[in-house]
């Protein structure tokens, strides 16, 4: 019965999988638009943060309506508050450390860069988890890392004759660390998912994302602190990309239906990861969003998506689309071994009761996946 949900667990809903590359695919499309807004990086983070709040407010209302989920697990008894506190504040230091170096890095390097978390997650989810993968995993987990390498190499190869292609070292290394927040985060989401299963997954991340959204201004101006930028400087900033969104120059025009536009793109990206962690796992939705990297590419150069910038297509980009695909195939053909610990003599036969000894961490969420796949 353990080896059934977990195969289920893995093999999260195909719909559901979809709806997270589309949303991650539209949402780096969104980006791509609201970063050409001067000054607009470091507030983008900060509302970005904000904006999570909201959208999974209304995603809670809507899944106790259409009873996605039990009703008894819209209950906050038993939260164990220490832990969200925890993970929000990963969260915070995630999108702090993303949003700080983002203005001084080209496009095409944070592409790559923001892919580090696939092993980072793997690596993790196996640690911290105790998630046992296959070969097969492996060997899909590989093909997305050279279909993202394909996709960014012409970029990247050229990087160094475009004048806004200068990548500050410090920013880069910056940028690639969030890789490590950023994925244990995810990871200590699906583990919350698993030994909480009479707690809806979106209420959790809802008060992650309230807790996160708080604490994201103190964790930033404490990182320019440490890396010895003056706060006052980063509020004078902000204020400027404040003022651009309202009474700014002929640049800043429709500046924010873009901004409104990628918060809420965002916000539904947010939304199907944390419906993937609770159905599937933290590295079913990084090797699964890798698929809207060339996507993106592909979309950037229609006029329906890119309007007059829209940029020639290249070979390489369907070529990193097929490796991709065909690399989250692999990764789906086998779910992953069930954890050593099941392995061990069942509390029942041991003469104890299944609910004093048994460990969250092999506990699956029966009634969270079963109403994911059926939704």
């Amino acid at each position: 019965a353990e080896k059934k949900n977990r195969q289920q667990m893995h093999a999260a809903s195909p719909g559901l999988i979809a709806g997270l590359v589309l949303a991650s695919c539209l949402s780096k499309l969104a980006l791509a638009s609201a970063l050409r807004i001067p000054g607009i990086a470091p507030l983008l983070g900060v509302l970005n943060a904000a904006a999570l709040v909201p959208v999974f407010g209304v995603a809670v209302l809507v899944a106790r309506w259409w009873t996605i989920f039990p009703a008894d697990s819209f209950s906050l008894r038993g939260l164990p508050m220490a832990r969200v506190l925890g993970i929000a504040s990963i969260d915070a230091l995630a999108m702090v450390m993303h949003s700080v170096p983002s203005a001084q890095i080209s496009g095409p390097l944070l592409v790559l860069l923001g892919q580090g978390k696939v092993p980072i997650t793997m690596l993790l989810s196996m640690v911290v988890v105790g998630t046992r993968y296959r070969p097969t995993h492996f060997l899909g987990a590989g093909l997305i890392l050279s279909g993202l390498f394909i996709a960014s190499w012409p970029a990247l190869s050229t990087v160094e004759e475009s004048a806004s292609g200068t990548d500050n070292l410090g920013a880069t290394v910056l940028f690639s660390l969030a890789a490590v927040p950023a994925a244990v985060s995810q990871v200590l989401k699906e583990q919350a998912f698993r030994s909480l299963p009479r707690t809806c997954p979106l209420l959790l991340s809802l008060i992650v994302a309230a807790c996160a959204a708080t604490l994201f201004l103190p964790v930033l101006l404490a990182s320019l602190t440490a890396l010895g930028r003056s706060p006052a400087a980063a509020l004078a900033t902000l204020a400027s990309a404040a003022t651009c969104m309202t009474t700014g120059p002929a640049v800043c025009a429709g500046a924010g239906e873009r901004l409104l536009r990628f918060l809420v793109l965002s916000g539904l990206y947010n939304v199907a990861v944390a419906l993937v962690i609770a159905a599937g796992s933290a590295a079913l939705v990084t090797t699964s969003a890798t698929i809207a990297v060339p996507l993106g590419s592909l979309a950037l150069g229609l006029p329906l998506f890119a309007g007059p910038d829209a940029a020639p297509l290249r070979s390489t980009d369907l070529a990193a689309l097929v490796v991709i695909v065909l690399g989250a195939h692999v990764f789906r053909i086998h779910p992953p071994r069930p954890p050593l610990q099941s392995r061990r003599p069942s509390p029942a036969s041991l003469g104890a009761s299944p609910t004093q000894h048994s460990s969250p961490l092999s506990t699956p969420c029966p009634a969270t996946a079963g109403h994911l796949k059926t939704a």
